[in-house]
């Protein structure tokens, strides 16, 4: 296959379009007709991760962050993302990176995160676009608010959230009486920090996300709120997993995919 084949199979679950107009999708790197028989897929390019793509000599790279992200005035050595992007178009590996395009689809991150809790009933956080689909008019938007599984303390909660996504830690603003139970929750995975008032809004009794700042978040927990902050990369890295099982589904046989299993890029000591 040829990458624009991949492209195209890509941007049926997210169009190019959707990405928010500050964000950088697509093919970023490399050529639509290069001959593709080996994709990595990643959430984020890094060092490590370039280098197991030249170790596995695949043909190309699938990202859900764009490793190119704001403007460039030169591309050398000098900088850690122009050796990434040398080293890459030195072996001619074609990179595509798919993100808030991605988040906001009906396969995105927030609806796989909801999927492996077992919520149900999904709807919208908040609509950000409107777009027109097999002849008809969609809401699309990158958070999703439901009912859990079943009514569980807070405590049983963060737990299952952390079994879940395989944390070890979460930040937890806000209280909730011990003998009470949780029974809806708000979701959006990576950056939730101006989704708040949407979670407040939509009746959530718990905001799972990451990157909430110290104001903020104390704000909104005096209003009620209960946040789970599981960090930027806590509940993305599913992208990977996820990514994996739709190109297989999706693609032959005689296209491997391969994963960077990803880690988190800092410690807490």
């Amino acid at each position: 296959m040829k990458c624009r084949d991949i492209m195209r199979v890509l941007e049926r679950i997210a169009p190019v379009s959707w990405a928010e107009s500050w964000d950088n999708v697509g093919l970023l790197l490399g050529r639509e007709e290069r001959n593709v028989s080996r994709i990595l897929v990643t959430l984020d390019v890094t060092e490590e991760v370039v280098e197991q793509a030249v170790a596995d000599q695949v043909d190309m790279i699938v990202s859900h962050h764009p490793l190119i992200f704001h403007g460039l005035k030169q591309i050398s050595d000098h900088t850690a993302e122009g050796k990434k992007i040398l080293r890459l178009a030195g072996h001619d590996i074609s990179y595509y990176a798919m993100h808030t395009n991605y988040d906001v689809s009906g396969q995105g991150m927030a609806v796989a995160a909801a999927a492996r809790l077992g919520m149900k009933d999904l709807e919208l956080l908040k609509r950000e676009q409107t777009v027109v689909m097999d002849g008809s008019a969609r809401d699309i938007g990158a958070g999703r608010v439901g009912r859990l599984s079943e009514p569980v303390t807070l405590q049983n909660f963060c737990s299952q959230v952390k079994n879940t996504f395989g944390l070890k830690t979460l930040r937890v603003w806000g209280k909730f009486p011990r003998e009470e139970l949780l029974e809806r929750a708000a979701i959006l995975p990576g950056s939730g920090e101006d989704y708040l008032e949407a979670a407040m809004e939509s009746g959530a009794q718990v905001f799972l996300t990451g990157d909430i700042k110290y104001h903020r978040g104390m704000d909104a927990a005096e209003r009620g709120l209960v946040i789970l902050d599981c960090g930027h990369f806590g509940l993305e890295h599913i992208f990977t997993e996820e990514m994996e099982r739709y190109l297989n589904s999706q693609l032959s046989s005689n296209i491997e995919i391969l994963i960077s299993e990803g880690k988190n890029p800092y410690t807490v000591v």
